[in-house]
């Protein structure tokens, strides 16, 4: 017998014994306990195993409501009701519903002629827990993500942070069944404080002789002109700002190189150490790095950096 004859042949006794249970119900939970006996079997010595989860849980559930049943016919006081309604449910909720649709699972492959991949279920319940490796609580994913074979995943990544400057982490997929890591990907984002027209952002600290402080700012689209101005610098600090575009090269009109733009050495040697303007700025991310020369007198630079924009 084929597949379908085999198969349709155990579904139309299990429906018959679900017509049975409904006229005659101690007939009928007989009738489709060894139906469902019947498909169980039938189902496991076949290439259609899908649904005998759903089957073995319904036979759970018919062994339950029967002795509800039968311990029925033994009462007559105030628990027959309480009882009744168990066994209602055990049999409706428990053995037919899971049926019904342990039936479905396989019968409408089988309605359209073919057949459920082998790796479907595996692949419909296979899910791996992604982690961040270096994130300082800025980036956030999905408890579990669910991959499908041959089919692309998008996984969503949310990036919420409340401190300005660049956060990166990893993300790692790793099944932990397999010697490998299944996949990776590296995050980064980089937080901007929002420059507007009319308004000034401004930043003060200290930097280290020879060390940099890196701040990003936010041009918007239509801006004309951008500003920037160093102040607060102590006698003798040999320090200055460099400016890098959203696309990460520098925005200074002169040659890049350590002779150049700091306050109190060779007088900015032809750049300006204290303001500049920098004319059509690209919209976009931009970075301004403090950086103190390695020959300033000062160990600890104090300084007090402000930015304007135009529209």
């Amino acid at each position: 017998m084929s597949v379908e004859g085999g198969f349709l042949a155990v579904l139309a006794a299990v429906l018959a014994g679900a017509a049975a249970s409904l006229l005659w119900p101690s007939v009928g939970s007989q009738l489709w306990g060894l139906s469902l006996l019947g498909l169980v079997g039938w189902l496991a010595a076949s290439d259609v195993a899908r649904p005998v989860h759903y089957y073995l849980a319904a036979g759970i559930a018919l062994l339950a409501g029967i002795p509800a049943g039968a311990w029925m016919l033994l009462l007559d006081d105030g628990h027959r009701p309480r009882l009744l309604l168990f066994h209602a449910h055990i049999n409706l909720l428990g053995f037919v519903t899971l049926t019904v649709l342990g039936t479905l699972l396989t019968l409408w492959p089988t309605v359209l002629r073919t057949r459920i991949a082998d790796t479907a279920p595996r692949a419909a319940t296979r899910a791996l827990p992604p982690s961040l490796i270096g994130d300082d609580g800025t980036f956030s994913v999905p408890n579990k993500i669910i991959l499908a074979k041959g089919v692309p995943t998008v996984v969503s990544v949310t990036a919420l942070s409340s401190s300005q400057g660049m956060h990166g982490a990893v993300l790692t997929i790793d099944d932990l069944q397999t010697k490998v890591v299944d996949g990776w990907a590296m995050l980064a984002v980089q937080t901007a404080a929002p420059l507007v027209p009319g308004g000034t952002w401004s930043a003060s600290g200290t930097v280290q002789r020879n060390g940099t402080v890196v701040y990003a700012v936010a041009v918007p689209a239509g801006a004309t002109s951008l500003t920037v101005n160093l102040s607060g610098l102590a006698d003798g600090s040999q320090t200055r700002w460099w400016a890098f575009t959203p696309d990460g090269v520098r925005a200074e009109a002169v040659a890049a190189g350590t002779a150049y733009c700091y306050a109190n050495y060779l007088d900015g040697n032809g750049c300006s150490p204290t303001s500049r303007t920098y004319t059509a700025p690209k919209a976009g991310v931009w970075e301004l790095v403090v950086e103190s020369r390695r020959t300033s007198p000062l160990l600890t630079n104090p300084y007090q950096l402000a930015a304007t924009i135009t529209r």
